[in-house]
């Protein structure tokens, strides 16, 4: 028996060294394995993607809710919605009407400021003096309102919209970008031939004014010298849930940018829903240039030397094609792309009458 049992006993390190051995990998089940890992990590990266971009349109639409209950608790306390802008019309130096300089004052942004948690940005301005937006007059504070402009506001640029961070050259500064911009009001020019904006201080456009109150929006510029006063609710009149007030305002990124928070002149932070006299419509990427050159033509009947239409639309980056809007109650609604141009320039008023539209 001795001699078995040191058989045995010499044989057992020799049956541990090929178990282990069998136990091992080979080079071709390694390199199997790793390719069903990455196999797994494709499969699953749309799915992350998908959860980031559902978290991004998530956080802006939270900021638009944030936008709308300042714009609410601003009518709470004017007793009108701000407006898009402020200031003295196109007038001659001898005060006559039909000039060309006009004194711009703080826009709708700016008068929200206090209540949206920045009143101390607020107290910093300077409101005094013509086109006080832009000011390069020092404050007590050491500031002006022209840097004041340059201050990136993360709850005003969407995560989904990384380029609002880049700054925007204009009028001698470098503004600071948005991803929103107030609801001024529709241009139709299918219904409507002579082009009418609400964005501007333009005095010429005063009779014009008074006879097309339907195509306004609830974010218009306002002055003294102009047929246009801030909004009241009670001039709502197509219902508070179905006009919307603030909306999101990304273009191609190959286009030129012009959506900017702190400046109050005429569309850097004030649009319209467009539809020119083709029928074609500013919906989804299509407010700069995109919309220009789906056009028949690059400046429309009406627009005589001013291409800036094409500066005036609202547009989303948001997967899923949906555009989200603020509307004066303060809810917020995402528009699909598959909506009518009935029903996306009927909420672009707040007295269009349209209501025969509102489903989407």
């Amino acid at each position: 028996m001795l001699p078995n049992i040191r058989r045995d006993l010499y044989a057992a390190p020799s049956r541990r060294h090929r178990d282990d051995a069998v136990r091992g990998f080979t080079l071709v089940e390694l390199l199997v394995v790793i390719a069903i890992i990455g196999i797994l990590v494709a499969l699953l990266l749309p799915a992350v993607q998908a959860a980031r971009e559902a978290a991004r349109r998530a956080q802006c639409q939270n900021q638009l809710k944030q936008i709308g209950l300042a714009c609410l608790n601003y009518e709470s306390s004017k007793n009108a919605f701000p407006a898009g802008c402020t200031g003295k019309a196109m007038y001659n130096d001898d005060d006559t009407p039909g000039g060309v300089k006009a004194e711009v004052g703080e826009n709708w942004c700016i008068s929200l400021l206090p209540f949206m948690e920045r009143q101390s940005l607020h107290d910093q301005y300077d409101f005094s003096g013509a086109k006080h937006y832009n000011s390069t007059q020092v404050n007590a504070s050491g500031v002006s309102n022209q840097q004041l402009g340059r201050i990136v506001l993360e709850e005003l640029v969407c995560p989904s919209d990384q380029d609002a961070l880049q700054p925007f050259a204009a009028h001698g500064n470098d503004w600071a970008g948005s991803t929103y911009r107030a609801v001024a009001g529709k241009i139709d020019l299918t219904v409507q031939p002579n082009l009418l904006f609400w964005d501007r201080l333009n005095t010429s456009q005063n009779a014009a004014r008074a006879e097309a109150k339907q195509f306004q929006g609830p974010i218009i510029a306002a002055s003294d010298r102009i047929n246009s006063d801030p909004v009241r609710v009670a001039k709502v009149t197509d219902g508070l849930s179905k006009s919307a007030m603030v909306g999101e305002a990304v273009s191609d990124p190959t286009a030129i940018r012009r959506n900017v928070w702190a400046s109050g002149w005429r569309y850097h932070s004030k649009g319209h829903f467009i539809r020119d006299e083709t029928g074609r419509s500013s919906i989804f990427r299509t407010p700069d240039q995109t919309f220009c050159a789906a056009s028949a033509r690059e400046v429309p009947p009406g627009l005589g030397a001013d291409p800036n239409l094409c500066f005036r639309g609202f547009g989303s980056v948001h997967s899923g094609g949906v555009l989200q809007f603020v509307f004066c109650d303060g809810s917020v609604q995402s528009i699909p792309e598959t909506v009518s141009d009935e029903v996306f320039l009927a909420l672009g008023t707040i007295a269009g009458e349209e209501v025969e539209f509102y489903d989407f």
